[in-house]
């Protein structure tokens, strides 16, 4: 009788113990994914930035007949308000970049330099994106994600040309 009643203490002081440790766990993963998806947050508002940035020096050009650059301009605008990275933002900077390299504005001093800027935030936040995928889809990471409602976070495709002859990915 004695060995049942310390085997069934032994039993449920593992069970604590387990519960415990799984608690612990569950937490350190929760505030890693937290912190992941926070850094691609961050640097999407950097690059959000940038491109705010970007579209005031576009605008300011004296560029002819610029209603479709206007257009552009103001619908990527109004996308990046709404959402974070999201392909309909891709193919709308997609555009946007087409008709500046359809329109050959050549790039000054300022643009040259955001463009670089852009290209080195859009690398930024593709490592970001990796990091947290790569965590959040690895067991038993991905059951916490999932508990928490985090999905996978978008790369970023587009690449900013920094001389006009740079085609546009």
């Amino acid at each position: 009788m004695k060995i049942i009643k310390y085997f069934i203490g032994f039993i449920i002081s593992i069970s604590i113990i387990g519960v415990i440790v799984i608690y612990f766990v569950q937490k350190d993963i929760s505030t890693n994914l937290d912190i992941s998806n926070k850094e691609v947050i961050d640097t999407w508002k950097i690059f959000n930035a940038k491109l705010s940035e970007r579209d005031s020096i576009l605008t300011s050009m004296n560029v002819p007949n610029s209603d479709s650059l206007c257009f552009l301009i103001n619908k990527s605008h109004l996308e990046r308000k709404n959402k974070n990275n999201s392909l309909e933002i891709q193919l709308n900077e997609y555009k946007l970049n087409k008709y500046i390299l359809s329109k050959d504005l050549r790039p000054n001093i300022t643009t040259t330099y955001i463009y670089e800027e852009l290209n080195k935030i859009v690398t930024a936040y593709n490592t970001s994106v990796k990091y947290y995928n790569v965590y959040s889809s690895a067991f038993p990471n991905s059951i916490v994600a999932k508990r928490k409602g985090m999905k996978r976070a978008i790369y970023f495709t587009i690449e900013y040309p920094i001389h006009s002859n740079i085609c546009v990915k």
